[in-house]
């Protein structure tokens, strides 16, 4: 016993990392997981929160997620890294609190839409820009995967395989430039 003094415990999410990876139940999740600890630990530092029940929580969002994936998908490294950040950011945000179930219907839009609203470039920003402000380098609009199955996996738990499926074949990497509607490939360039 101390009198006097007090002590400050701090989780270190570096060494328990490897431990919650390991809980996962999905081999391919683990792995991937495994091979992305710093940049996991980078979302998790970004968030300022120091709660690994959070962390554990958003590594099961992903798990969720992945788990669906076809064999075809993991062969897209980069964009399933992209998703992993943003899945781990948004999880971190919506269980902390600083995101709610209507803050993700952003997602949808382009963050400048609201300065072509009268006085919208006097409002202050919304609890996503201050998502995206904290995440600078993570795309929280362009997940892959459309914004209403983000949202139905952190708010409910749930995800659709098929609609999942459906999300991921509608661009590129997912889909290989011959298969991609020609409209579209000129749409996104």
């Amino acid at each position: 016993k101390l009198i006097g003094q007090s002590l400050r415990v701090r989780p270190s999410a570096k060494d328990v990392l490897p431990v919650l990876i390991d809980l996962l139940e999905h081999k391919e999740a683990r792995d991937f997981l495994s091979a992305h600890r710093a940049e996991i630990l980078d979302v998790f530092g970004k968030s300022g929160t120091e709660n690994l029940r959070v962390l554990k929580q958003a590594l099961w969002d992903f798990e969720r997620l992945i788990r669906i994936l076809r064999k075809s998908d993991h062969a897209h490294t980069a964009a399933i890294l992209a998703i992993l950040k943003a899945v781990l950011a948004l999880s971190i945000e919506v269980r902390t609190g600083g995101l709610k179930a209507v803050d993700l219907e952003e997602m949808k839009s382009s963050r400048w839409a609201r300065y072509a609203l009268p006085g919208g470039d006097k409002a202050p920003p919304s609890n996503f820009e201050l998502a995206e402000d904290r995440y600078s380098e993570i795309d929280l609009r362009q997940t892959y995967v459309d914004a209403d199955l983000v949202t139905q996996l952190l708010v409910n738990g749930q995800v659709d395989g098929a609609a999942v499926h459906a999300s991921l074949d509608r661009g590129p990497p997912f889909v290989s430039p011959d298969q991609e509607p020609a409209w579209r490939r000129a749409w996104s360039g």
